[in-house]
């Protein structure tokens, strides 16, 4: 591999760049190395879970999960319906917000069996989703797509939930 084609692949943002043949050890400390520099989740970085009683809940927006209950309110404390398999992949994110998820990913997550890169069904869910918690989907604020590479369920830091 050129140097050029290292160089760019870190100026595109990778974190480190390794060639064929390598050393398992080489790889792992590899690993290592970039896992030392990734800081410890904060408390907004967590999706600002409580436990309150032993349960875990989500606060995002005007809603409200109850992640034990299965069970989302809105701003004025309505029931939003959800069907299970878009609790589900609410669930998924909002236990690892902030965090780009393929729909592999989502699909590994929530035990879904079809091949995850062929099937729409991720897709499917999240746009329901996104009916029903953004004010805006085909704009979300949540929800949002990253082209080519999956989905992040955006919660701003210091965001008052």
């Amino acid at each position: 591999v050129p140097a050029l084609d290292r160089i760019v692949g870190l100026e595109l943002g990778a974190d480190d760049y390794i060639v064929k043949p390598y050393e398992l050890r080489e790889v792992l400390a590899r690993v290592r190395s970039v896992l030392r520099r990734v800081p410890e989740p904060t408390e907004p970085q967590k999706a600002k879970a409580e436990t309150s009683g032993g349960r875990r809940s989500v606060s995002f927006g005007p809603f409200h999960a109850d992640l034990d209950g299965r069970l989302v309110t809105g701003a004025n404390g309505a029931v939003i319906d959800m069907a299970k398999s878009e609790f589900d992949v609410l669930e998924v994110f909002l236990t690892r917000a902030n965090r780009l998820l393929t729909r592999a990913a989502i699909s590994e997550a929530i035990g879904f069996v079809e091949d995850p890169e062929s099937s729409r069904a991720v897709d499917i869910r999240i746009m329901r989703l996104r009916k029903k918690i953004e004010a805006d989907p085909a704009n979300p604020k949540f929800l949002r797509t990253v082209r080519g590479e999956g989905y992040i369920f955006s919660l701003p830091v210091g965001e008052n939930n």
